[in-house]
């Protein structure tokens, strides 16, 4: 929401407070100002020029030689091609130095052998592409400004711009007019309301269903969607542009100016927040307003120039024959106020914030009139609004209002009171306030209150759906008072603080990750699947009916397919590597053989039929994750996926031993992936993305992954015990073997364990072998065994007896050893 400094000291002519003062104060009051441009951004070196001389160029013929004057009494020569440059005429003038919207620098240069001192300069030229076209040059009416005076002043662009973020529960700060209600309190408690000059001549008030005016029909078939719709004919007008004020003023707020008639609508909306539409009267069929349902099917050509095709969910707006808009949301191409219109249809209505917002998501349509009636309009301001933007329409382009109003539906009905305590303000902000106190915050921000039974009756004005309980009231008290005034009070111990239960183990989860060297990361749930390839959860996936974003319309199947995001935000900002890790959700369609409760899976989240959602814990390693040392031990080697199973092996601990078996995830590299099991049970997966998925998302290092399983994490480990350390020596033996490239190692490695004896303390796998003389289709794999006893020293023959137990278990395998 953009917001005109001049615009609010118009409301408020008590306002002093400089435009970065006043941001700071908005800011503390909860109107976060993101930021304050000046309106004429880049024309600070742009002055208003008469040329006094226009002569041709000795050595072109397109071009001309203009004695410009720039300063009372001073000239200076400026070459110019525009053939529409005359004598006598007012000019923009960017002088040397000026640093012009369009990123053009200007110099003294020489221009076929003339030295220009300066540039005449077209509308885009100044970042003002609605006043004219960069075919020629802008002449402007010098609005009482001798040559040299600032080309902002004579434009009318002498303003500051505050860019403000508003919370979707403050509708009623999407206007000027509902920000200057929240300063009024800078400006000494005076503001200065917009003036209606228009009025309708018969008392107005809500009919049922059908009311008629100026000979228009209005009737309401769709009260849910519509709950009141209000209008009032304009005839005899002339369309032309706005005054070059409203112009520029709509232009520096982000609204592009069309036509006197749109822009006094236009203005409205910006100044009190009533969004407004003006249809052409000659262009509606039989002289007829209809709010209803659109057809199922039911097509629409919007202002945009594109055909929507409607469903029954939709409020629009039609004449006898069809559909003229979409209601609340864009008016119809075909009924739209062009240069040839002379009779409106001026609209002014209220449409349920939830309809409107379904629409805008179905259509994928969103406008600043959808944007206010989708949180709240104030039902009070719909007929001021009205007859504020007649009244500026019969001033702009003339003709005259008919004097009845068209008005169907539901009045308003009585605004809500609700009871405050001052005690309990007291008590929840822990401010010292008694009820004066309490109440002149209130007041200044147009909260009308009574004393009542020792507390305080508040009326909620139209304007403010965030009011609806009595917390409410005590939050507003605290935002006036300031929430820099409440009191800090710290907890008694907070690092003796620890969640009960579950949340203990996340608890602990979470610091021995942390303590492994991975940082936490917290994702968005949507994500697109589109860089991961087709086939990617095939069938699994689950699309949202209403998306927040439009790029990210399903649900995570892996927590992986949001956590590469936050990778590339990190690697592309030269972080030289990322350890992540993440807790959280993932959502799959259920399938059949889907267990029904999954432990650690949703916790005491409701189950959506059809929907597998399950807690999840994630892994991301990508570049390199080392801290190099000085002495050079630290290098800076890239993580891979043995750094990612390391990782689960720590979490696990020494107690329960983890495996790997072969996996194919399509979206993984084929090579570097596996399923990792605990004691014969699917933990999860791991490893890392495919080559064409790392290019898809622009990685330059290889990205490894993993998901796993929340609940063995979480699972209360047996306390550790202790054993004395063997005084006996250990003996070792290597076993190189031969095995076909469709066994695993893991498998070889279980096998060895269960025929090995009890003396058996460790056993590694250390060199893997390919080549001559192992056969192709193989590989040599040579483990280490390391045998020790507790009570005694170990013989050749206690040795030799166990590995030939081992021998004989590989040649029942069908393992033979390397020779």
């Amino acid at each position: 929401m953009r917001v005109s400094y001049a615009w609010l000291r118009e409301l408020l002519p008590g306002l002093t407070v400089p435009p970065a003062e006043l941001a700071d104060r908005m800011t503390r009051l909860g109107l976060l100002v993101e930021e304050v441009l000046p309106a004429a951004r880049g024309l600070d070196s742009v002055v208003l020029g008469r040329v006094t001389g226009v002569a041709p160029h000795p050595s072109a013929d397109r071009l001309k030689l203009c004695s410009v004057e720039t300063a009372p009494g001073q000239a200076r020569r400026i070459v110019c091609g525009a053939p529409v440059v005359k004598e006598g005429a007012f000019y923009p003038v960017a002088l040397p130095g000026a640093a012009l919207p369009n990123g053009l620098t200007v110099r003294v240069s020489e221009i076929r052998g003339v030295r220009s001192e300066g540039m005449l300069c077209s509308a885009p030229e100044l970042g003002l592409e609605h006043l004219g076209s960069a075919e020629g040059i802008l002449e402007v009416d010098p609005n009482g400004g001798a040559p040299g005076a600032p080309i902002a002043s004579v434009l009318h662009l002498d303003d500051t711009i505050l860019v403000l973020e508003i919370p979707s529960n403050r509708p009623d700060w999407e206007s000027h007019l509902g920000v200057a209600r929240e300063l009024q309190e800078l400006a000494g408690g005076r503001m200065r309301r917009p003036g209606v000059t228009q009025t309708p001549a018969a008392a107005e008030g809500p009919a049922a269903s059908v009311s008629q005016a100026g000979g228009v029909r209005v009737t309401l078939l769709d009260p849910e969607g519509c709950p009141r719709y209000t209008g009032r004919v304009i005839r005899g007008l002339r369309v032309g542009p706005s005054p070059l004020a409203v112009q520029q003023r709509l232009f520096a707020l982000g609204v592009r100016p069309i036509n006197n008639v749109v822009d006094a609508t236009n203005h409205v909306l910006l100044e009190v927040g009533t969004p407004l539409h003006a249809f052409d009267l000659a262009r509606l069929a039989g002289g007829e307003i209809c709010v209803r349902r659109a057809e199922p099917g039911e097509r629409l050509v919007t202002l945009d120039g594109r055909e929507r095709t409607l469903d029954g969910e939709t409020t629009v707006i039609a004449d006898r024959d069809r559909a003229v808009a979409v209601g609340g949301v864009m008016g119809g191409r075909d009924s739209e106020v062009s240069a040839a219109t002379r009779d409106v249809f001026l609209e002014a209505a209220l449409f349920d914030p939830l309809r409107i917002r379904r629409a805008v998501s179905r259509l994928g349509l969103r406008t600043e009139a959808s944007s206010r009636f989708g949180r709240g309009v104030d039902p009070m301001v719909v007929p001021t609004g009205r007859e504020r933007a007649c009244g500026l329409i019969l001033e702009w382009s003339g003709g005259s209002a008919e004097p009845e109003v068209a008005d169907v539906g539901a009045a308003p009905g009585p605004r809500p009171s609700l009871e405050l305590r001052p005690e309990r303000v007291a008590a929840v902000t822990g401010l010292a306030l008694d009820a004066a106190r309490v109440r002149e915050a209130l007041v200044a921000v147009d909260l009308p209150v009574s004393r009542r039974d020792g507390v305080l009756a508040v009326t909620v004005p139209g304007h403010r759906f965030d009011l609806a309980r009595e917390i409410d009231l005590v939050e507003e008290v605290a935002r006036r008072v300031g929430y820099d005034r409440v009191p800090a009070t710290p907890l008694a111990d907070p690092a003796g603080v620890r969640p009960p239960g579950e949340d203990a183990a996340l608890a602990r989860l979470r610091d021995t990750l942390r303590g492994l060297g991975l940082d936490e990361a917290c994702t968005s749930t949507f994500f697109d699947p589109a860089p991961f390839g087709p086939g990617f959860f095939e069938g699994r996936l689950l699309e949202q009916v209403n998306p927040l974003a439009q790029n990210e319309p399903f649900l995570r199947p892996t927590l992986a397919a949001t956590m590469v995001e936050a990778a590339r935000h990190n690697l592309r900002r030269g972080a030289p590597g990322v350890a992540f890790f993440e807790i959280g959700h993932v959502f799959a369609r259920r399938q059949a053989g889907d267990p029904e409760d999954v432990p650690g899976a949703a916790g005491d989240l409701p189950r959506l039929p059809g929907v597998d959602e399950r807690g999840r814990l994630g892994i991301l390693l990508a570049g390199t994750i080392g801290v190099p040392h000085w002495s050079g031990s630290g290098k800076e080697v890239p993580a891979d996926v043995y750094d990612v199973k390391g990782v689960a092996e720590a979490l696990l601990g020494p107690s329960r031993s983890l495996s790997a078996a072969p996996s194919g995830h399509a979206w993984l590299h084929p090579g570097q992936q596996a399923e990792l099991r605990v004691e014969g049970r699917s933990l999860g997966f791991l490893g890392r993305l495919h080559p064409s998925v790392e290019r898809a998302l622009d990685f330059e290092v290889p990205v490894l992954v993993a998901d796993l399983e929340l609940a063995p994490f979480l699972a209360p480990r047996p306390a550790p015990r202790f054993a004395a350390l063997s005084p006996y020596p250990r003996v070792e033996r290597d076993l190189a073997l031969v095995v076909s490239d469709a066994t695993t190692a893991a498998a070889v490695e279980e096998l060895l364990r269960r025929s090995a004896p009890a003396d058996l303390v460790e056993l590694r796998l250390f060199d893997v072998y390919r080549g001559d003389p192992v056969p192709s289709g193989a590989r040599s794999l040579a483990f280490r065994l390391v045998f020790q006893s507790a009570d005694r020293t170990l013989t050749e023959d206690d040795v030799e007896r166990g590995m030939a137990s081992v021998r004989a278990a590989l040649a029942e395998a069908g393992i033979r050893l390397r020779s």
